[in-house]
Formats: C-alpha cells, structure tokens, sequence
C-alpha cells in the first residue's frame, strides 16, 4: 500500500464513503498503533488525528506492521474481518510467509521465467432457456428478462436480479452462476441476499422466490451475505447437507474434491441438517461434514474467509490442501514428484492477488519443498 492509497481511505472513512472493508482496514491499523486493549472508537478525536500522522509516517516511511504478532482470538465480527484485512497490509507493505516448522529460510531455487497471473472476476451465466452468458464479455447493464425479473450487470461488474412483477402462481425458473478454475463473482439475488462465488463453483438459484421457502444449491465455496426473512427460511443445499438459514453471514465450502463440507458462521446463526442429524451453529463456529458425521469446532473465521478479502491463510494447513487451493484460483494442474511429503504443513499468510511465482516461492522460502511452472503445471519437488 502506497501514500496515496492510505491517504484516500482514510479521507473516504471521514467523509462517509468508505466501503465496509475501507472501514475494517482502517480500523485495524489504528488499533494496531493504540495497542493491544484499546480500540479506535473509544479514543478522544484528537489523539485519532495523532494516530493518523503516525500512521502515514509509517507508510511513507516504507514500514509495515510485520513486527506486530497477529492474534488469533475470537472476537467480535468487524474484527474478525480486521484480521485478514491487517494481514492484507502486512503483505503489501512487504510482507511474510512463514511456517511454523522451519525457523531459518532455505536458499529459494529458480521456480521459472514463466508466470501465471492470479483468478479475476468472470462466469459464465445459464438463463432458465438454455442461453449462456459470458459475464466477463457482456455490456453494463440490463442484460435479460427472467419472469417479471431484470437482470442487470452493475458499472462495478455484479450481477444483480431486479425483482418486478412476479406472479406467484407461475412456476419458478432458475439461474445458474458458473465460475471457472481461475474466476470468482459476486451476484445479488433476487430477494437481496448477496453470493460472492470462488473459484470452480456454481449456485443454481430461482430467478425470483415465489414460494414459501428460498432454495438454493451449491457446487465448490460461496460466501452468503442472507437477507432476513423469518417468514420465508432461507435453504442452501450442497454434498448432502442442507443448510437452514434466517438471515446471516456465512461461508460454505463444498468442492468435491476436498475430504469434507466446511460450514463457517460468521453471524446470525444458521442450522445444518445432514442424514438426519442437525447441528445449530453460533459464530465463531466452524461444522466440518465427512460421510455421516458432523463435528463443531471454534475457529478463527478470518481464516475460512480470507478468500473474500484476498488472501491466503494457512494455519497449519498440509501440502496437498494448499496446493488444490492454488490449483483452483491459478487454473493450473498439480503434480507431485516421488518423495514429497503431501501432509507437510504449513502455516502463513500471502495476497491472492500475486502472480503464482511469488506464492511459490513464498512457500518454497519455508525449506523443505521446490516448484517448477511448466506451462500451466506446476511441479512440486522436495
């Protein structure tokens, strides 16, 4: 983050238009100056101003909160966001990837001259007759008529549905969003609820909710931001679980390659029902689904959500997990020379928004394993 930037949040954090994570950035790194037991709301306006100079000075100046260890605890919900924004900061102000197994760097061998540049905003949308939409392609603006529903692509690039006049008796029509290895989008549903989609995931949805109850049906990861509706529930169905919502925050990763279905509360509370079993989760609260089986745990749900802020957050995370993780958003194939270790664990924090190069050899620093791009492969060797 450059002079500039800082500066132009912190005017728009005064003036009003900050956005929400403007808002938790700025926060974060103000309560980092205070210290820990201190939050920037509860100082005097003066002593905010100071923590503004002093602020700035550290970015002018070309230093980072590196220094400042990076508390995982549980906490309220902006600050759960303020962690993965702080770390964002980290990085960009020149930051760290480090493991918990290795205290001294490795000599860091030559990953490639070639490259590969991180996902961005793109899908592909399936109307209820077929026709598909290349988003990435399509003009702002209205871009078909679903029902008596609009749907409009924003100057921002989202998707968003217009509700107009939907006769209730009319059977629903559905919507797919698909994003590719590589793409992730946002899309505002027809009721308000917000779906932001990661990499190789889909959602199939109504074009509006005639009925009593909202269903929705997942493939991959989603974050859901669900407009409340007591009297019409909220459903998202995804690998054999069925998640019962009233209106809250939470983040559901269903690929099918992965060894079981993360549901992770950030606010509200929603319910999970799979084979029978239903388990209510609380925030701060992480439900892991493998065959019939469900455990709850207490997380850190900054790291379950880092996706949505732009990072990666592995806290103790093995080989083989990280790397479907960079498989996905880097649209790349993954193979594994003879002799790695694939349950090797790692922990660190590292911008999505990097060229793969950089991730690599961020996680080649740790010692212990080396990469090779081969076009759209990359090579894992010890």
């Amino acid at each position: 983050m450059d002079e500039k930037t800082l500066r132009d949040i912190i005017g728009k954090v005064h003036d009003g238009t900050a956005t929400e994570a403007e808002k938790i950035a700025y926060n974060t790194w103000m309560n980092h100056l205070i210290g820990s037991g201190a939050e920037v709301n509860h100082v005097r306006p003066e002593e905010e101003e100071e923590l503004r100079g002093r602020l700035l000075s550290r970015v002018a100046a070309g230093i980072g909160f590196s220094d400042i260890k990076h508390r995982r605890h549980r906490v309220i919900m902006w600050q759960r966001f303020a962690a993965a924004a702080s770390i964002l900061f980290f990085i960009t102000a020149g930051g760290y990837f480090i493991t918990q197994r290795h205290s001294l760097p490795q000599p860091v061998a030559e990953i490639s001259k070639q490259d590969i540049p991180p996902g961005s905003n793109k899908a592909i949308l399936t109307l209820s007759n077929g026709n598909q939409v290349v988003l990435s392609d399509a003009k702002v603006g209205n871009l078909a008529q679903q029902g008596g529903v609009t749907v409009n692509k924003t100057a921002d690039g989202q998707i968003v549905y217009l509700a107009g006049n939907t006769n209730k008796n009319e059977g629903l029509e559905y919507n797919t969003m698909t994003t590719p290895k590589g793409g992730q989008h946002w899309v505002t549903l027809s009721d308000g609820s917000k779906v932001l989609l990661n990499a190789a995931s889909s959602l199939r949805y109504p074009t509006s909710f005639n009925g009593a109850e909202r269903n929705v049906e997942l493939a991959g990861e989603a974050y859901f931001e669900i407009e409340h509706n007591r009297a019409k529930p909220f459903h998202v169905i995804c690998n054999g679980q069925q998640i019962d919502v009233l209106g809250t925050h939470f983040n559901v990763n269903a690929y099918g390659d992965e060894p079981s279905v993360e549901t992770t509360l950030l606010e509200g509370s929603i319910l999970i029902n799979r084979n029978g079993r239903k388990v209510l989760l609380k925030p701060g609260e992480q439900a892991t689904a493998h065959n019939k089986t469900i455990s709850v745990k207490e997380i850190d749900t900054a790291v379950a959500t880092a996706w949505i802020n732009g990072l990666f957050i592995f806290d103790d995370v093995p080989l083989d997990a990280i790397m479907r993780k960079i498989s996905r958003w880097y649209d790349v194939d993954i193979s594994y020379e003879m002799g790695v270790d694939k349950d090797k664990k790692f922990g660190g924090d590292v911008s999505r928004y990097d060229d793969v190069s950089k991730v690599l050899r961020k996680l080649q620093l740790t010692g212990g394993v080396r990469f090779k791009i081969e076009g759209r492969r990359i090579v894992v060797a010890k």
